[in-house]
């Protein structure tokens, strides 16, 4: 080949393409972030999610995390089951065991479902500090939420849940202190809680539900272990698809004895992390 064929033959630049292919991720981020905000600016203004004095609710996005695995809900069930709801009572109730040696709470309530918004309430305030010790109850109207069940359900049509199935498809998470996160190790306290309708106070837990979601498609395995380091659920074993939640639950037998307890996971995640959600159990 000549001297001119040589100058006038392509060149491959592979900057050159790495360079289109950047500008085009960045420009479907800009994308997806523009269909956010005209979805959010979609809702009713009275819907969207702001500060409420005691709390901010309403409706967001779909929520989004880099972890490669979440916990969405934690969730204490009583043995009586909850009665069928009709129409919505003028408030709602959440309610948690506060350990005495157990940090300030941080609550966070968020559907883990939808097609037309997700509901979220956070940055709660209650009426009077958090006590330790004791069950908590933070209530509050329900204008809210029976607003936006409302909106979703004119947008379902037949496909629509009970008000009560739908409550029950909120993930609730109610925090103790920081989480933390360190050499393929995630630590998470929490405070297992219930969400009500009635006036009545929570008599006794008959199961905990941890509900978990992951970014990518996994085995993961563990066990419940009590107080005493004992194993009370083994043989955790579930293979999850990415984004679908899955739930692991403890159905209590007899009555276990009060404490701090540890539900420890282990994933098939690239170097094996683990996950470890610390609770307490008191008999009440």
């Amino acid at each position: 080949m000549s001297a001119s064929e040589l100058s006038n033959s392509p060149v491959t630049n592979n900057s050159g393409g790495r360079d289109r292919r950047r500008v085009s991720i960045i420009a479907l981020l800009m994308i997806a972030s523009a269909i956010s905000v005209a979805l959010a600016q979609q809702y009713p203004t009275t819907l969207q999610y702001l500060p409420r004095g005691d709390r901010s609710e309403g409706l967001v996005a779909a929520p989004k995390s880099a972890a490669a695995m979440v916990l969405v809900s934690a969730v204490a069930k009583l043995a009586v089951a909850p009665e069928p709801l009709p129409e919505w009572p003028e408030s709602l109730h959440l309610r948690f065991y506060l350990p005495r040696d157990g940090a300030s709470p941080s609550v966070r309530i968020r559907q883990l479902s939808s097609f037309a918004g997700y509901y979220q309430m956070d940055s709660v305030v209650p009426a009077k500090p958090w006590v330790s010790g004791a069950v908590n109850d933070f209530t509050w109207n329900r204008d809210v939420i029976a607003g936006i069940y409302d909106y979703q359900a004119a947008r379902a049509g037949h496909g629509i849940r009970t008000k009560d199935l739908w409550l029950a498809g909120l993930g609730i998470v109610v925090s103790l202190g920081p989480s933390g996160a360190e050499g393929g190790l995630q630590n998470l306290t929490v405070a297992p809680a219930l969400l009500d309708y009635s006036n009545r106070r929570p008599l006794s837990t008959s199961r905990y539900e941890f509900t978990f979601r992951t970014n990518a498609a996994a085995r993961v395995t563990g066990a419940i272990r009590s107080p005493s380091n004992t194993e009370v659920l083994a043989g955790i074993n579930y293979q999850v698809t990415s984004g679908d939640p899955f739930t692991i639950k403890w159905d209590l037998k007899n009555t276990p004895p009060e404490g701090w307890y540890r539900l420890m996971l282990e994933t098939s995640f690239e170097g094996q992390p683990q996950f470890i959600v610390r609770f307490y159990h008191a008999n009440h």
